[in-house]
């Protein structure tokens, strides 16, 4: 089963906890701590590399924090692009080809029309299925799953992995 299955599982299933990592270490400690996926957090990824946040973080940089981030653990990673910026279906691209297997993209309180075509750019984009749930009266989650399978790192066998040090942030 695919990282893009294994999402589409996930949500098939009921409820699902994005706990949120900003980096390749707190996204190893959400796995560590027993997520199913790791969700991107906009803000928290562009302040650790030193950009504000709210449509600020060049895509160069988003896509590196995400292939990080994917890098770094086996569970499935979905990725909070913001509005999705000024080219949606590029950023789409950008981000699943850094190995994200969702996005979420926020609406920013404009005109429904706009966020419908946002959500359209991201659906092909992706090549896969895309549907949005409202999250909040100003926010809106578009899960595009590729078609394409990326490969994963496996997690460590538990008897190889060390355990955590007091005082620690960082996963062994």
């Amino acid at each position: 089963m695919t990282p893009s299955d294994d999402f589409r599982r996930l949500h098939a299933e009921g409820v699902l906890v994005l706990p949120n990592a900003w980096d390749a270490a707190s996204a190893r400690l959400v796995e560590r701590a027993g997520a199913a996926a790791v969700a991107t957090t906009s803000g928290a990824v562009a302040w650790s590399l030193g950009v504000p946040d709210g449509d600020r973080l060049p895509l160069e940089l988003l896509a590196g924090a995400v292939e990080r981030i994917a890098a770094a653990v086996a569970v499935p990673v979905t990725a909070d692009v913001e509005s999705g910026g000024p080219d949606v279906a590029e950023t789409v691209r950008a981000v699943l080809a850094a190995g994200a297997v969702g996005i979420n993209i926020e609406d920013g309180g404009g005109a429904v029309e706009l966020h419908r075509d946002r959500v359209a750019a991201a659906r092909e984009a992706g090549g896969g299925t895309c549907s949005s749930t409202p999250a909040s009266t100003s926010t809106c989650s578009a899960s595009v799953t590729p078609r394409v399978a990326r490969p994963r790192r496996s997690p460590a066998p538990a008897s190889t992995r060390r355990p955590a040090r007091t005082g620690s942030s960082c996963p062994g």
